[in-house]
């Protein structure tokens, strides 16, 4: 959970003084004035589907796996970048996991009991098919109400990512599917070794 949190309190004290005449008593006002930052909390929902078994002649999982956030904010698109990105561990560190198959986002999942390196996670994200320990699916976004996702590769500040605007909303959720089957080409038996594929899904409020 990310919660971006920020007040801010001033106080305006504003003394009336004049002439006193015999009669009158001493005034003075006091005006307190809280002013209230934007702030945002995002939480991955319980409906979130993390692991799944893949079928290893074909690549398929049963089809459950499945990001969902919930945000929430008292402020406007105006205030934060909502940006969604995926990672994937990589030889000597990590790698953007979104990919682009048919027009469409990919996610890429990577072993990490046999790492993969930089050119078989590229070769993935292509929809190659010499990506040895990188397995590619297809996602699917899906919002509540006005709200909007779109991945956006090549993102001049973050990169390939999912970019989400609100929509005059004040909070929402944002659900990222992987579907069942794998790209073609990105699941070879003999070239993909058993372990554990991972994926790491972030979403994050950027303030501005």
């Amino acid at each position: 959970m990310k919660i971006l949190n920020k007040k801010l309190i001033t106080l305006l004290i504003t003394i009336i003084a004049g002439g006193l005449s015999a009669n009158a008593d001493p005034e003075a006002e006091l005006l307190l004035r809280s002013g209230v930052s934007p702030t945002v909390s995002i939480e991955k929902n319980a409906a979130s589907v993390e692991s799944d078994t893949v079928n290893v002649e074909t690549g398929r999982h049963a089809g459950n796996l499945k990001s969902v956030f919930t945000l929430q904010t008292n402020g406007t698109d105006e205030d934060y970048d909502f940006i969604m990105t995926s990672t994937v561990l990589i030889e000597g560190g990590t790698e953007s996991g979104y990919g682009t198959y048919g027009g469409n986002p990919t996610i890429l999942f990577g072993n990490i009991d046999n790492l993969p390196t930089l050119s078989d996670v590229s070769n993935a994200k292509a929809a190659g098919s010499s990506n040895c320990n990188v397995i590619a699916y297809p996602i699917s976004l899906i919002v509540s109400g006005p709200m909007t996702a779109t991945y956006t590769p090549g993102h001049a500040t973050y990169g390939d990512c999912v970019v989400i605007r609100l929509n005059g909303k004040t909070s929402g959720s944002i659900l990222q599917s992987v579907n069942a089957a794998p790209v073609s080409g990105t699941y070879i038996v003999g070239q993909d070794t058993a372990g554990n594929y991972k994926a790491t899904v972030t979403l994050t409020a950027y303030s501005k």
